[in-house]
């Protein structure tokens, strides 16, 4: 199952890599979501890009209708090893390749992002696919958290436009 965003900003695609691989914008996108547990692995520069490892461990939010037996296995925080890793193809047009590895669950979010120049800014374009690797419940957990996923994503936009009005 594929998540798909398609965004258009008014920056150059430098401009907004260096939105997208700044401590500061995780920071504050962290704060906006009550996101008070997450570690710097790694955030470093490349020859060709920049690499990003964090671990998060965000409060874990049940939505209404799960029955009260199943709100007792899910756990209040649950550890999560997201990366990003950046290559600079030029300075029109960068890809970064995304993971979310939810720990200790068979559960992971795989995705592209693609920034790349236009006569306006810059086109933001990525997909991500939520993969799920339990056997008959599978498919059903994807689908759950395909709309978590999405929520997020719009999270993630939202906080870029939140960023570049206040540079």
């Amino acid at each position: 199952m594929a998540i798909k965003l398609d965004n258009h900003y008014p920056l150059s695609p430098r401009e907004l890599f260096e939105i997208y691989t700044d401590k500061g914008f995780y920071e504050k996108r962290y704060a906006g979501a009550g996101v008070d547990q997450y570690t710097f692995e790694s955030f470093q520069a490349r020859d060709d890009g920049f690499d990003i490892h964090i671990e998060i461990n965000p409060p874990i939010e049940i939505p209404s209708g799960v029955p009260k037996a199943a709100r007792k296995l899910v756990p209040e925080r649950q550890k999560t090893k997201y990366s990003a890793i950046w290559t600079i193809h030029s300075d029109d047009h960068m890809e970064a390749l995304y993971t979310y590895d939810v720990q200790g669950k068979p559960i992971k979010v795989v995705g592209q992002r693609i920034l790349q120049a236009h006569s306006e800014g810059t086109h933001n374009q990525g997909a991500f696919n939520i993969e799920c690797q339990i056997p008959v419940f599978g498919k059903l957990l994807a689908n759950l958290l395909e709309e978590r996923v999405q929520k997020e994503m719009e999270a993630d936009e939202a906080a870029v436009q939140e960023y570049i009005q206040g540079r």
